[in-house]
């Protein structure tokens, strides 16, 4: 344990020009992080302060010059996160990289290396102070930031080895970072055992006791999908609320089957599960993969929340028409009578009084006419096109959102490309082809309906059998 008083009171101040430090943050054994503070003018700007002893056991027994040469290599593997932090000092998902400073000490043989980060709060304190609500939709965006994070570091060849909670930073513009890349390496495939037990992979796991690991990128998703797990099931690893830690971990460790965390939905669920699946084959490929799927989740969250609630295709006792799926409905046309008066030639006084109520009715009525004509043409165009492109109307059911008689994956590609139009009232669709497109049939097209569209054509294509189920059969058998 070092004496970070006295290493405290070795560092020269201010630093950098006019930084000095302020309060403790945060404290490890290898390390501790302050605040730091600058004034300015007409205000004060702060940072993080990572100050980081280099020295080597003095009760070493060795000669001066193998402690020197091991004083080296310590220096250059503290160096080794600030080389990495520069790399992604490009991303606004990684904890900023701003300046660093080696530092000889007096007391002891060895330097402190001095890092300056942005000011960032840790996730768990910032969860202790309210400010971050474990919803699943704060938990998704938190996953959609960190993991751009990670997949930056990953682009760059570097492997983080520490993932977990409390490297996870809340700016105060909302966004999360990931930062602390103090054990990454920057190999394709690293073989040294290092990270946060809990957090840990199990082919790192495992090889602890034989002396190295090979692994790639897909152990440090293993860690992020632990990360999620635990925020989605109340702070507990999977298996912790039946065991004590120690034996939930070994449970994991030996493949046992995960159960989806508590508060997710099977949707996001799904997602965790993958990322920390047992068999690093069943895994994500890449970081990619896996902020592709939590994105279009996110997206279809977001529409189905904007979406507008539909109304049934037929007139109701208020007088509206129904619009199609998606699309607030419309006042249905009256019909217009003109007064008797207005139509009779009478005194010059009538005439005065009539005149100015006639204009904005004969000016409504040409509306209402224009509207109806435009509707005509615009079905008319309708039926035309699908009578050249060999189609019918009866062509379309459900799922068979491009008409040719064929649900496949064109059908869910082009409705999950077309949804956030519909839900915007800008849809290109057919009347026709919004009834095939709700494919839920709950009156409203939002990307659950591509979604499921989806995963009907993932169960064609997986099906060996010639037997493959119809839609609606499918749909009835899964429901059950």
């Amino acid at each position: 344990m070092f004496d970070f008083k006295a290493i405290i009171d070795e560092i020269p101040q201010p630093l950098w020009g006019n930084w000095y430090i302020t309060d403790r943050v945060d404290s490890g054994v290898y390390s501790e992080v302050y605040k730091i503070e600058a004034k300015k003018s007409e205000r004060i700007d702060y940072s993080l302060l990572k100050v980081q002893p280099i020295v080597i056991d003095e009760e070493l027994n060795c000669s001066e010059e193998q402690k020197n040469a091991l004083l080296e290599e310590k220096r250059r593997e503290a160096l080794n996160e600030n080389t990495v932090m520069h790399k992604l000092i490009n991303c606004p998902y990684i904890a900023g990289y701003l300046d660093e400073s080696i530092i000889p000490l007096r007391y002891m043989q060895g330097y402190v290396l001095l890092t300056r980060t942005e000011y960032l709060m840790e996730l768990p304190s910032l969860m202790k102070k309210g400010g971050f609500p474990p919803t699943e939709e704060n938990i998704l965006r938190l996953a959609a930031n960190i993991g751009r994070g990670l997949n930056a570091a990953h682009k760059q060849g570097i492997h983080h080895r520490d993932i977990k909670p409390s490297n996870f930073f809340a700016a105060p513009d909302g966004t999360f970072k990931l930062g602390d890349f103090n054990i990454s390496g920057s190999k394709e495939s690293v073989r040294t055992v290092s990270g946060t037990a809990g957090y840990l992979a199990p082919e790192i796991y495992r090889s602890i006791n034989i002396g190295g690991a090979d692994y790639t990128n897909k152990a440090d998703i293993y860690s992020f999908g632990i990360c999620l797990y635990q925020l989605m099931n109340d702070f507990f690893f999977p298996f912790e609320e039946e065991c004590d830690t120690e034996q939930a971990v070994e449970r994991r460790m030996n493949g046992e089957p995960l159960q989806v965390p508590k508060k997710a939905s099977p949707e996001f669920g799904r997602i965790i599960l993958r990322a920390c699946a047992f068999d690093p084959a069943v895994r994500y490929g890449s970081m990619d993969e896996m902020l592709c799927e939590i994105e279009n989740l996110r997206a279809m969250r977001s529409v189905a929340a904007a979406a507008p609630v539909s109304v049934p295709a037929l007139p109701d006792s208020s007088g509206y028409y129904a619009g199609t799926a998606g699309v607030q409905p419309q006042p249905k046309p009256q019909p217009q009578r003109i007064p008797a008066q207005t139509a009779q030639v009478s005194s010059t006084k009538n005439e005065k009084k009539s005149s100015p109520k006639l204009i904005p009715l004969l000016l409504l009525l040409l509306l209402l006419a224009v509207i109806a004509l435009i509707a005509v043409l615009i079905n008319k165009d309708d039926n035309e096109n699908e009578k050249n492109s060999g189609k019918t109307v009866s062509a379309y059911e459900t799922g068979d959102v491009d008409g040719d008689g064929i649900v496949t994956e064109s059908d869910a590609s082009l409705l999950f490309n077309e949804y956030t139009l519909i839900s915007a009232e800008k849809s290109s669709f057919t009347e026709k082809q919004l009834e095939a497109a709700d494919v839920d049939g709950d009156g409203i097209i939002t990307g659950m309906d591509a979604m499921i569209l989806r995963r009907y054509c993932s169960y064609k294509t997986e099906t060996d059998s010639d037997d493959i189920l119809s839609l609606e059969k499918w749909l009835k058998q899964n429901k059950e």
